[in-house]
């Protein structure tokens, strides 16, 4: 048969069904044809293979043993067939959207309001890292992350959201008269996000000398407010945001100091990805949700009397 056009698919569709059901009226019934159209198709593939796949009385077909071995193997087949294009339009569809956000931004304002972006995009799943970590997007299996870094990476889409500013904060019987050069004779508590949070902060109130009397490290922002409001230590924590936290109220600023910049919350994606809808969806409504709620955030102060 080398050289002879092959049978179409829709021969190879219609004998497999009358295969299955053996009875070419219920295939026709199946395929919305006529019987006749069923019989010219198997007519087709028989002359093709030069077998007969059918044996046929007045009344009923069966098929033959020939026509059995190739109805097995066309039935695998197209099951692979479907296999394949059903995983493929699981992928094409696939609506996830894995973000990165740091803890603090995503416990005081990011889940708080995903309720409404979910409302909004009901076929958008969301993903959830909230590690205190740079995700890095080229291979981390994240499409969108919300940081506080000033390094601009190539390849990367840079939004900024919102300005942070450092404030110290402890409990009010360690808020006495505090200078910025007194903090060193006190335990100063280190969030585990920012490490050299506190070094950077004195030299930037014009105090070079390190190291403090005591440094302690907790990995968590809520673990940091419970020591100090328990009188541990003094915390740095990241305004507007930090006025949100659950304990906050018992905290004072020690230090009648100028707040000084922590730098800001930035979003950011793969610029190869900005076109992709659950991406622009989630940044747009991001953007626009921080530009509502704006000066509510820039409101917000030390919950000092």
């Amino acid at each position: 048969m080398t050289g002879q056009r092959l049978p179409s698919f829709k021969t190879l569709k219609t004998f497999a069904t009358a295969a299955r059901l053996e009875n070419f009226k219920a295939a026709a019934s199946e395929l919305h044809v006529s019987p006749s159209a069923i019989s010219h198709q198997i007519k087709v593939l028989e002359d093709w293979l030069g077998v007969r796949l059918f044996e046929r009385t007045t009344r009923q077909v069966s098929i033959t043993p020939a026509g059995a071995r190739l109805s097995r193997k066309l039935q695998r087949q197209f099951q692979a067939i479907d296999d394949s294009l059903q995983g493929a339009r699981a992928k094409f569809t696939e609506r996830t959207l894995r973000i990165s956000a740091l803890p603090l931004f995503t416990d005081t304002w990011l889940l708080p309001k995903l309720a409404s972006f979910e409302a909004n995009h009901p076929g958008i799943n969301i993903e959830l890292d909230t590690l205190n970590r740079v995700a890095d997007l080229d291979t981390d299996n994240i499409d969108i992350g919300i940081r506080n870094t000033r390094i601009r990476q190539p390849g990367l889409v840079h939004k900024k959201l919102i300005d942070l500013q450092v404030v110290p904060l402890c409990s009010p019987e360690l808020a006495s008269t505090l200078t910025p050069k007194g903090l060193l004779q006190q335990t100063l508590i280190v969030h585990g996000g920012r490490p050299d949070g506190w070094r950077w902060w004195l030299r930037q109130q014009g105090v070079d000398a390190w190291p403090p009397k005591k440094l302690l490290t907790l990995d968590t922002i809520g673990s940091a407010i419970t020591a100090a409001s328990r009188g541990t230590g003094v915390l740095q924590g990241l305004a507007p945001f930090i006025w949100e936290t659950p304990g906050i109220e018992q905290l004072h600023n020690p230090v009648n100091a100028p707040l000084i910049s922590g730098g800001s919350y930035t979003l950011v994606y793969r610029k190869k990805d900005q076109s992709t809808p659950q991406i622009k969806a989630f940044a747009d409504w991001l953007q626009a949700e921080l530009k509502t709620d704006y000066h509510r955030l820039i409101s917000l102060g030390s919950p000092m009397p």
